[in-house]
């Protein structure tokens, strides 16, 4: 028996991977949000900030002299480059957050699951990294609706986002599990204690 079974979530914007991930707490598991991670780091890493502001000068910056992730978030989707040089500056340290929280994890005899969010988990060729790769969907249409809803983006931010992630159909070639989130939220619960309990006779083996 694995001492910590490491399962990556992942899914285009707004297709429901914190809504799989708050089920899979429920059912036993510890969470590593790396969206999270981001904010935090966001606020806290001053090294970060001015390699940030190294790139992007005065345009991202808050008049306090906070990054503001929104004005980052539209200039870099759309424009490939910036977002490669923002994702060299940020990627990394996220990854060491992950790991070392992992290890934190790994120390405790009790946890034996633990949930990591992560967006681009297939995108940065991370698939590898976990025990089972978890690919969360929605229709296109409706993603596009809950991220006018709950981001206040506009349609237009919406597609440019889903446009710098693979399709559904690419990430499924990756994934161990695919959970269908268009339905229901009980649906949903229902497919996830599903893939649960077949991950625990994984684990327990």
């Amino acid at each position: 028996m694995k001492s910590l079974f490491r399962i990556g979530i992942t899914g285009g914007i707004c297709s429901g991977k914190n809504t799989v991930a708050s089920i899979l707490k429920e059912l036993g598991c510890e969470i590593i949000d790396t969206d999270q991670i981001v904010h935090e780091l966001y606020a806290k890493d001053e090294l970060m900030r001015r390699e940030i502001i190294t790139v992007f000068g005065g345009k991202g910056l808050e008049p306090s002299g906070k990054i503001n992730r929104k004005k980052i978030a539209d200039i870099v989707f759309s424009n490939k480059n910036l977002l490669r040089r923002l994702n060299d500056i940020v990627h990394p340290r996220v990854r060491k957050a992950v790991d070392d929280l992992l290890v934190k994890l790994s120390k405790n005899k009790q946890i034996v699951c633990v949930a990591v969010l992560v967006p681009l988990l297939i995108e940065n060729n991370r698939q590898n990294d976990f025990d089972a790769v978890v690919l969360v969907t929605a229709d296109k249409e409706t993603r596009i609706d809950r991220c006018i809803q709950r981001n206040s983006l506009t349609r237009e931010e919406v597609i440019a986002r889903m446009n710098n992630q693979l399709d559904d159909e690419e990430k499924r070639k990756f994934a161990d599990y695919v959970i269908d989130n268009n339905g229901s939220l009980e649906s949903t619960r229902e497919s996830v204690k599903n893939m649960y309990n077949n991950l625990v006779r994984i684990i327990h083996h």
